[in-house]
């Protein structure tokens, strides 16, 4: 998360993150993901519209509102 929130604070942009850069994307996603701003745009979770992603059966599923 550290070189993705440097790249985007270098272009003007914010990503609601975490503060720490050992966290990947996907932990932080899929743990809720706290940041400083949590209380003005909520959970990373709460921003998610689609995840693609392969099961422990080894199937690639997409998982949105309208499947899985």
């Amino acid at each position: 998360m550290g070189d993705l929130n440097l790249a985007a604070s270098q272009e003007g942009f914010y990503i609601l993150s975490t503060g720490a850069s050992t966290v990947s994307v996907g932990g932080y996603l899929t743990g809720g993901g706290h940041s400083a701003l949590i209380s003005t745009f909520g959970l990373a979770t709460d921003a998610v519209l689609e995840f693609e992603i392969v099961s422990p059966t080894g199937e690639f599923l997409t998982l949105n509102e309208c499947q899985n």
